[in-house]
């Protein structure tokens, strides 16, 4: 049967569906959760060391490589990295795809207070941080100037995004 007749003869029939599928369209469009940022699990976490007077390698010797060692025993491990700056270490570490955030998260509390005591003494911090996806930091900075032209204040501008990345 040819569907362009059939819709002529039946007209009536393909207007109620017509109808029919913008209501339900229209419903569903209304009806539909709606979210900036959707609840998104990510298995990962962070652990953060302050050691005041560190040097580098001072921090990756006696902090950064220690925590990775003992997070590297852990399964579903996608990747594990660490920083060491002065005064300061960072290692994150995420896991596979599928994993269950809280208990990966917990595994890593685990781990990481298995080796607190071989840490330096001089350690003022040590913190893990389980990874959110509402973990979202934002920094806002307004220049203002009454004497200033917009071009100097441009260029100050950039000076410090340059300075900030």
């Amino acid at each position: 049967m040819n569907i362009a007749k059939f819709s002529i003869d039946n007209h009536h029939f393909m207007l109620i569906l017509v109808l029919l599928l913008v209501a339900v369209g229209a419903l569903s469009f209304f009806t539909m959760p709606k979210s900036e940022d959707p609840a998104v699990d990510i298995a990962g976490g962070s652990v953060i060391a302050v050691y005041p007077g560190g040097s580098p390698a001072d921090m990756e010797e006696l902090v950064v490589e220690p925590v990775e060692e003992a997070l590297n025993e852990l399964d579903d491990i996608k990747s594990i990295e660490g920083s060491a700056e002065d005064g300061i270490g960072v290692v994150g570490i995420e896991f596979n795809t599928g994993s269950d955030p809280d208990k990966k998260y917990a595994d890593v509390v685990q781990k990481v207070n298995a080796i607190r005591s071989t840490l330096p003494p001089g350690l003022m911090s040590l913190e893990i941080m389980q990874w959110q996806i509402s973990d979202v930091y934002i920094l806002q900075l307004a220049l203002v100037s009454d004497s200033a032209s917009y071009r100097e204040i441009e260029d100050e501008a950039e000076a410090i995004k340059k300075k900030m990345e």
